[in-house]
């Protein structure tokens, strides 16, 4: 049983065949409509996931930008709930989508440096994301960016038979 106005499905098979028989302005529209909601509800603090989807089905409607703030703060999100490589898979599917495209250098460096930080919790190699966001921080003249990409690079530190040795020095 469906509320008015909306529509629901028995069958996952059915509604796949239904979503792709929309063209595909449609589909962007109701993606963005789908996140417009999502955000405006007070479920968005563990919904992030699910608005940076829409927002990135929506990309063409909602511009790069919108899409990977979207999926900057699910990352974030992902990061607060240990969720490390949800958060890395999250960061990497919307750069993908917007590869090419022109960003607020700022709101690059934030990618990155979530980016670094995910990969280095997910015991993953995050200091090529760190250097870059350190450099792009530089170049902005952005101490403070600066400082998160110094720290986050710090991260790579670990304790190895009681001597501090660096992730890059094995």
């Amino acid at each position: 049983e469906s509320e008015p106005g909306t529509v629901s499905f028995s069958h996952a098979l059915l509604r796949e065949a239904v979503y792709r028989e929309l063209p595909e302005v449609r589909r962007h529209e109701l993606h963005e409509r789908a996140a417009d909601l999502l955000e405006r509800s007070r479920a968005t603090e563990t919904g992030w996931g699910e608005i940076a989807n829409h927002l990135l089905a929506a990309l063409p409607r909602v511009g790069p930008e919108r899409a990977v703030s979207g999926s900057l703060r699910a990352a974030e999100r992902a990061l607060r709930t240990y969720a490390f490589e949800d958060a890395v898979a999250i960061l990497e599917q919307a750069l993908d989508a917007v590869a090419g495209a022109t960003l607020d250098p700022r709101l690059v460096c934030e990618v990155l440096l979530a980016m670094g930080e995910a990969q280095i919790r997910a015991h993953r190699d995050g200091k090529a994301a760190c250097l870059r966001a350190a450099e792009l921080a530089r170049q902005l003249n952005d101490s403070s960016l600066l400082a998160r990409a110094g720290l986050a690079l710090g991260a790579e530190i670990w304790v190895g038979q009681g001597v501090l040795v660096t992730s890059s020095s094995g």
